[in-house]
């Protein structure tokens, strides 16, 4: 039997987990606080984080936490615009088929 919620569920791309690492750096972020919202658990993160400090979008600060760099501030402006424009084509294609 499948339940309302793993129906509605869908995954999220590599991509929207970035965007949400990003976000949850952007005034400093506990490894804690960014498994809390992006939904990921402590591996999961840990995994993002190394990748994203390697290619210097993110960088520790003392102790724990991780802020954005400027490259990183600029990834993630160009990653919302793109995701918002293929949110829209995706809205609009889904209503011309509705309508057609």
């Amino acid at each position: 039997m499948t339940t309302k919620s793993s129906i509605t569920r869908r995954s999220r791309s590599p991509v929207e987990i970035i965007v949400t690492i990003l976000e949850a750096c952007t005034e400093g972020g506990a490894k804690r606080t960014i498994m809390f919202r992006s939904f990921l658990d402590y591996r999961q993160v840990s995994k993002y984080v190394a990748v994203l400090a390697q290619h210097r979008y993110i960088q520790p600060s003392d102790g724990d936490r991780y802020f954005l760099t400027p490259k990183g501030e600029q990834a993630l402006k160009e990653l919302n615009l793109t995701l918002a424009t293929l949110s829209n084509v995706m809205e609009r294609e889904t209503q011309a088929l509705v309508t057609a």
